[in-house]
């Protein structure tokens, strides 16, 4: 079952489908993208905010490369310090955008935390 729901109060003239799966994490992401490019044309800090962003997105897409596939857990262990620095900025930046969009990106802060943990056990049992 497909429904199109309008969500006037987040995206004014979006329309976001709803197929009953859980969405939610993609939504989170398309708010939190939205937020900022709302915010990039209405402030300085926007426009840094969203570069930020995207920063640490390149970021996270070289850490699972460089951990799983070239099976180098002390250079990823540095990749993914990076990424956790990238991020506490991007939830610092985008809190002065959105404090909503800030707010999401916190559960991937914690995620990115135990993977941390994780490197750093697997780089100590090495």
């Amino acid at each position: 079952m497909v429904r199109i729901l309008g969500q006037a109060g987040i995206h004014a003239s979006r329309l976001v489908i709803w197929s009953g799966l859980d969405n939610s994490l993609w939504n989170d992401g398309d708010i939190i993208v939205y937020d900022l490019e709302k915010g990039i044309g209405q402030t300085g800090g926007g426009r840094r905010a969203f570069m930020v962003f995207l920063a640490q997105l390149m970021v996270n897409a070289i850490w699972s490369p460089v951990f799983v596939g070239l099976r180098m857990p002390r250079f990823a262990f540095v990749v993914i310090i990076l990424l956790w620095l990238l991020i506490v900025l991007t939830v610092v930046l985008s809190a002065k955008v959105s404090h909503f969009g800030a707010l999401l990106l916190v559960p991937y802060l914690g995620w990115v935390t135990f993977a941390i943990i994780l490197n750093g056990a697997i780089l100590h049992l090495n």
